[in-house]
């Protein structure tokens, strides 16, 4: 389905959202307008089209007015496309595009033929990102929300609601003692809490958090279910309001066997941390406690991170043996003891016992 002039007038002029994808290919592409579009669905849209060539583009919109670049429509217009405005990929590797500065669009359509040579088969996404309007009360309610580093203290807990079926709400939580400690870029950021209403679960638990000014971090936690099980090992951060408004995106990963059964949460005390060793960043999270299934909004029993033998208890394990041992060894001298079988009766003759040296 081609994507025609007035649609995308449409798409970045909807302000009810702040981010929107476009696709195009040489093959026909069909994505959903309805539901959410991320790295894995891309990655699952290449490998039902079975094209090895997939090139990302990317455009922040800083006004509402931005014109649409008529070579750009150009390029698109030969090819099937489709719109999704629940959109949100991983461009940081993505060739920047202006609509802002290049209203004819001349410089975007050189870098798109550019970047697609004389590929035979091929898939295109453009990445959107645009402010949204916000009312009054939003506003207010931001302004209330900023606050500084200094002022980030005290415990937080991250809820997100889930109601897929209308009838049975599962809740998504996350728990740390301290605000989370985030290290990028040789400065240090501390992650307080942030409104649930924001915090979204589909295939990862998403958490965005406001850093004073307009800077935000976005936490993506990847989350898998293997045989009854939950794993939660990765997380993206995606920083944004850095440098002019083009956001920088990270790939962390744990050693830490964080998994749960179903219904059950995971816990454990000290320090949880998240890193990508090339980068230098990590992402500490003091005393996790974590839970992507519970049906209230309050943690379920708690799957530890303690293993069962502890120090403690092989110390517990070594006094018991040595006194089981003990005891073994006096219940076998007492049935060593060999008793008489006859005794000093007044009617018969005395006893005589010969003792030997």
């Amino acid at each position: 389905m081609h994507i025609k002039r007035t649609a995308l007038c449409v798409f970045l002029k909807i302000l009810s959202l702040n981010a929107a994808i476009i696709v195009w290919s040489n093959k026909r592409v069909e994505v959903s307008p309805l539901l959410p579009f991320d790295d894995d669905d891309l990655e699952k849209l290449a490998s039902k089209l079975e094209v090895k060539n997939v090139f990302l583009f990317r455009v922040a919109l800083k006004t509402s007015t931005a014109p649409i670049p008529k070579n750009l429509r150009e390029v698109i217009e030969p090819y099937h496309s489709s719109y999704n405005p629940n959109g949100n990929i991983a461009t940081a590797n993505a060739t920047e595009l202006s609509l802002l500065d290049d209203c004819n669009g001349i410089t975007t359509q050189l870098k798109i033929k550019e970047k697609v040579g004389n590929a035979t088969d091929f898939l295109c996404v453009l990445d959107v990102t645009y402010p949204r309007i916000r009312s009054k009360r939003a506003a207010d309610d931001q302004e209330a929300t900023n606050r500084t580093q200094a002022e980030v203290k005290g415990p937080v807990i991250y809820i997100s609601e889930t109601d897929l079926s209308k009838k049975n709400n599962q809740y998504a939580l996350l728990y740390s003692s301290k605000p989370l400690k985030l290290e990028v870029n040789n400065s240090v950021k501390y992650l307080g809490n942030t409104d649930n209403s924001l915090i979204t679960l589909s295939k990862r638990f998403n958490i965005p958090v406001l850093l004073g000014t307009e800077e935000k971090v976005y936490l993506r936690f990847g989350i898998s279910w293997i045989n009854g099980y939950w794993y939660m090992q990765t997380v993206k951060v995606e920083l944004t309001g850095e440098s002019e408004g083009k956001p920088s995106y990270y790939n962390l990963t744990t050693d830490e066997n964080i998994l749960a059964p179903a219904h059950f949460s995971y816990h454990c005390n000290g320090q949880s941390v998240f890193s990508d060793p090339t980068t230098g960043t990590k992402l500490t999270i003091y005393d996790l406690q974590v839970q992507i299934d519970a049906k209230k909004p309050k943690f379920g029993d708690a799957n530890d991170c303690v293993p069962f033998t502890t120090a403690p208890i092989w110390s517990g394990l070594f006094v018991t043996t040595i006194l089981g041992l003990g005891l073994i060894v006096a219940l076998t001298a007492l049935m060593d003891i060999k008793t008489m079988d006859k005794f000093d009766n007044q009617a018969t003759k005395n006893l005589g016992i010969t003792v030997m040296d």
